[in-house]
C-alpha cells in the first residue's frame, strides 16, 4: 500500500539534522550494504502548508551547520501532464545562514516557488543573494526520503552561466 497525506498543515514548526562529532544521528541509520531500491521511497502528499517554520541540518564530523528560519509555503495538489505532486510559492522569510568551520555565509529571505512528486524536490529560479553577490538556482533534489542527490543550473547575475552535478 501507499501511504497518501491530504493535507498536512504545521505553524511553527522544526526540523533538526544532527550529527555529532563521532557521526552519531538523530535520524535512523541505515545498512550501507544494503542496495537501494530500484523504485525511489516516496510519500504522496496532496498539499502542504508551512508557516513560520525552522530546518536546521548541523553536522559536527564535516563541520557544516545550516539554519533557516521563517519557512513559509502553500503547496497544493496538481496533475498535469507527466506531474503529479504538489506545487506552489515558496519563501524563507527570515534567510539562510550556513556555517563552514568557522566562516559564515549569511543568504538573504528567499521568495520561490517549488514542487514535490512523491520523491523529488524541483526548483526553478530560485533567487539567492549574498554578500558575495547575487545568483539564481533551479535544480532537483532527486530522491529526498532514501538517496538525496542534488542536480543544479546557477547563473550568476552578471550574466555567465555555471552548471554542476553534486551528490550528498
Amino acid at each position: 500500500g501507499r501511504l497518501i497525506l491530504d493535507d498536512v498543515e504545521v505553524d511553527g514548526g522544526r526540523v533538526e539534522m544532527l550529527t555529532d562529532a563521532n557521526g552519531v544521528s538523530n535520524l535512523p541509520a541505515s545498512d550501507p550494504d544494503k542496495p537501494l531500491p530500484v523504485t525511489p521511497r516516496s510519500l504522496k502528499l496532496h498539499g502542504l502548508r508551512l508557516r513560520d517554520f525552522v530546518f536546521v541540518y548541523d553536522d559536527r564530523t564535516r563541520p557544516i551547520r545550516v539554519t533557516a528560519t521563517g519557512i513559509d509555503t502553500t503547496l497544493d495538489h496538481r496533475q498535469i501532464r507527466v506531474f503529479d505532486g504538489i506545487t506552489g510559492p515558496f519563501a524563507v522569510t527570515g534567510g539562510i545562514d550556513v556555517q563552514f568551520g568557522d566562516r559564515a555565509l549569511r543568504i538573504e529571505p528567499i521568495d520561490s516557488r517549488l514542487a514535490f512528486d512523491g520523491s523529488t524536490v524541483s526548483m526553478q529560479d530560485v533567487p539567492i543573494v549574498t554578500a558575495m553577490g547575487p545568483l539564481s538556482f533551479s535544480g532537483r533534489v532527486n530522491r529526498v526520503l532514501d538517496a538525496l542527490s542534488l542536480e543544479y543550473h546557477e547563473t550568476i547575475m552578471a550574466g555567465a552561466g555555471h552548471q554542476a552535478e553534486a551528490v550528498l
